[in-house]
């Protein structure tokens, strides 16, 4: 029973660090292309409720300005540098694997979640209210129940994530 119990532990401990554990990249200071797609959020000014943020592909830049093309055709968009609290630099799109990959990781999370509750009550109810005539005990029938729902939930967390998880990919940019 504990060999179980230790199992459910470490699938879960392994589920989260899939999950949670992002990449080691450090975050150079990218030197801006002429034609990169970038998204800006400026910095609020106080009668502002939110700061603007907007999206466009940088046509000129120097040190303290960017100069973008907005997707309606108008003038060029001038930015001052100190004006930028988060740019962002276009990184593609998500992956159809990649969607349904990172929905499966949060799926199986859930599930081996629950599955890991479950055996949990089912071991204290056996430990409280033994039963002798049993065949099958009930931590024996969480652990088996276990299995095929934590694959379940793995899948419709798969699609789940195929279904809502494609999108823009968009990369920090430093500011120098």
């Amino acid at each position: 029973m504990q060999y179980a119990l230790k199992t459910f532990v470490t699938a879960a401990v392994v589920a989260l660090t899939i999950t949670v554990a992002h990449p080691a990249h450090a975050q150079s200071a990218d030197t801006l292309a002429i034609g990169a797609r970038l998204r800006i959020q400026l910095r609020a000014e106080p009668p502002a409720k939110a700061p603007a943020r907007f999206t466009g592909v940088l046509a000129r830049a120097d040190s303290s300005t960017l100069w973008l093309a907005t997707a309606d055709g108008a003038p060029l968009q001038t930015v001052g540098r100190t004006d930028i609290a988060r740019l962002e630099r276009y990184a593609g799109r998500r992956s159809a694997g990649a969607s349904f990959g990172r929905g499966a990781a949060y799926g199986a999370l859930v599930g081996v979640g629950l599955s890991g509750a479950f055996l949990i009550a089912a071991t204290i109810d056996e430990h409280r209210n033994p039963c002798g005539d049993c065949m099958i005990s009930g931590p024996i029938v969480a652990a088996v129940i276990a299995v095929p729902f934590t694959a379940a939930s793995t899948l419709v967390g798969g699609l789940v994530g195929l279904g809502f998880g494609r999108g823009d990919r968009w990369k920090r940019v430093r500011q120098p």
